[in-house]
């Protein structure tokens, strides 16, 4: 088992329903002091992450409805 002094935990900056899923969008601090915000969508069956990693808070929300209307779609718009 390895234990991990430091870890880094995301942080949570915003969180919202869409189209019967919640989209909770994450913000990690970086060492070279870039900022990198990922996108997680909650679903009936658990978690899933629909981007890792994006340069804006805007691209992570687009991102994130995107998965959402692939999944119910089909289609990305």
């Amino acid at each position: 088992m390895t234990i991990i002094i430091d870890p880094d935990y995301p942080k949570k900056i915003l969180s919202f329903p869409y189209r019967g899923f919640v989209i909770e969008i994450n913000i990690d601090d970086k060492e070279d002091d870039s900022i990198t915000y990922s996108t997680w969508v909650g679903h009936n069956y658990g978690w899933a992450m629909a981007t890792p990693a994006a340069n804006s808070r805007t691209e992570a929300i687009r991102k994130g409805k995107q998965w959402v209307d692939f999944k119910i779609n089909g289609t990305r718009n």
